[in-house]
């Protein structure tokens, strides 16, 4: 290895910390690496836990890779930490070049279906449901049988008894405590079922059709009104074609409503175990920026055709970005009566164009927006963004880098920034927290701290 002092370029090695992963996508909602955005966090925060009504569409708005999806997820996760209110999140992507509201409705039915099956699932598929079952009809039987083995003590004597034994004391309150619970579970698994049952009866009908049979068994003699009932048996079928656009949005928000009711009593039930709480849906509606808006589809003929895009609806840009804004508001006038009246909360993630398309309708007092969108907020650029007053444009850059070479057991006196990780490098060369390198004996130690420091900063900067 070339001398420190040597003006030759040489390669330095900087050890990330902990048990660091590429990721090649958007990051996970439990990124520990994720910094900033702490105003918009806050205001998406309250929009969601502070709105009096259960319906609510908000639009997160900004140019690409700001990190508006990760911000959303960050947020749901950090209001499910707090433990007060249970969501689930349906996340729907819309990057593709033929879009319309069925390819909006039939994500959200399905991932509905699925996560409220799986809802299920915890709820009532597991051992302890399944032994309580069990051993209630059995502690039901032994309690019937002992009382009528004490009937000539009475009742009052019968209880006195029981107290007075211990064990049959104890025997008597797992019993009730265990029938409570089933009457409980009992309650809360019907109205679960008939939700669920109702979600797969829609889900069924999304892409194909859909056929049921039922069979009625007939018993005595037959009579003059049932000349059809051969054998003792009766059949009928049901045949149900493909759910049209109108029909989903109607299940859906029925479905949505029955959920909201459903949970008011639930909730109150089983609050004292959080991750059996019924949840409050957020659905996510992404990549509105990225829809190709060449094509319209028209669901009426089962047709794509290319149309002239005519609109008296604010638009800004080129002529792609314009056509793109036409698209995304025919999309969101159809689902208009769906957003206000789905109990749920509906979070749209586009692009700029979006966000000035929402500033425009304010200004002209258009309200075509303004009327879907009960709020809007611009995630602005990363360089904007500062945790500190202090700094500049580089400072999220700074402290994001930190991050990850910083040892976790190194105590900061600041935050992450490159003064602390000197402090570090100190340190491990032998120095004394917030001393200068300037003051370490080794001259090659205070070089290798002085390269790396400066290697750092133009990485940051450049």
């Amino acid at each position: 290895m070339p001398p420190f002092n040597s003006s030759k370029i040489k390669d330095v090695f900087i050890e990330l910390v902990g048990n660091y992963s590429f990721q090649h996508g958007a990051p996970n909602e439990d990124n520990p690496f994720f910094i900033g955005r702490e105003r918009e966090r806050k205001r998406l925060e309250l929009l969601i836990e502070q709105s009096e009504s259960p319906s609510g569409a908000y639009l997160i708005a900004g140019y690409r890779g700001m990190g508006k999806t990760s911000m959303v997820d960050k947020v749901i996760a950090g209001l499910n930490k707090k433990r007060k209110e249970k969501y689930e999140q349906i996340k729907i992507s819309l990057s593709q070049e033929e879009v319309n509201d069925l390819d909006i409705l039939r994500p959200i039915a399905h991932q509905l279906y699925l996560q409220w099956k799986e809802q299920f699932n915890k709820l009532f598929n597991n051992i302890y449901v399944y032994l309580g079952y069990i051993f209630s009809p059995l502690f039901l039987i032994w309690f019937i049988i002992d009382f009528f083995i004490s009937w000539d003590l009475g009742i009052i004597d019968y209880i006195l008894k029981s107290w007075a034994n211990p064990e049959v004391l104890a025997w008597t309150c797992f019993g009730a405590i265990l029938l409570t619970f089933l009457i409980i579970h009992s309650f809360v698994l019907k109205g679960h079922r008939k939700i669920l049952k109702r979600l797969k009866h829609v889900d069924q009908r999304l892409f194909s059709l859909y056929e049921t049979e039922t069979e009625v068994t007939l018993k005595g003699e037959f009579t003059s009104w049932a000349p059809l009932a051969t054998n003792g048996r009766s059949r009928s079928k049901n045949n149900f074609p493909i759910a049209p656009t109108k029909e989903i949005e109607k299940e859906l928000i029925q479905i949505l409503e029955e959920i909201n009711s459903y949970r008011s009593s639930a909730n109150h039930i089983l609050k004292w175990r959080f991750k059996l709480k019924i949840p409050k849906y957020i659905i996510t509606i992404d990549e509105l920026d990225k829809i190709e808006p060449n094509y319209i589809f028209n669901p009426e003929d089962n047709e794509s055709t290319q149309k002239l895009l005519n609109t008296d609806i604010n638009v800004f840009g080129g002529n792609k970005i314009k056509k793109r804004q036409i698209a995304v508001a025919r999309i969101l006038a159809n689902l208009k009566s769906f957003l206000s009246s789905a109990k749920a909360k509906f979070i749209f993630i586009g692009g700029r164009e979006m966000y000035d398309a929402f500033l425009a309708d304010i200004s002209d007092r258009d309200s075509f927006y303004s009327s879907i969108f009960n709020d809007a907020i611009y995630v602005d650029s990363f360089f904007k963004d500062k945790i500190m007053d202090s700094g500049g444009i580089s400072q999220m850059t700074e402290i994001y880098v930190c991050q990850l070479i910083i040892n976790k057991n190194f105590e900061l006196k600041n935050n992450y920034n490159l003064s602390s990780y000197l402090n570090e490098l100190v340190v491990f060369f032998g120095g004394e927290p917030e001393q200068s390198p300037s003051q370490l004996k080794n001259e090659e130690n205070k070089l290798a701290i002085y390269k790396t420091i400066f290697l750092l900063q133009n990485f940051i900067i450049f």
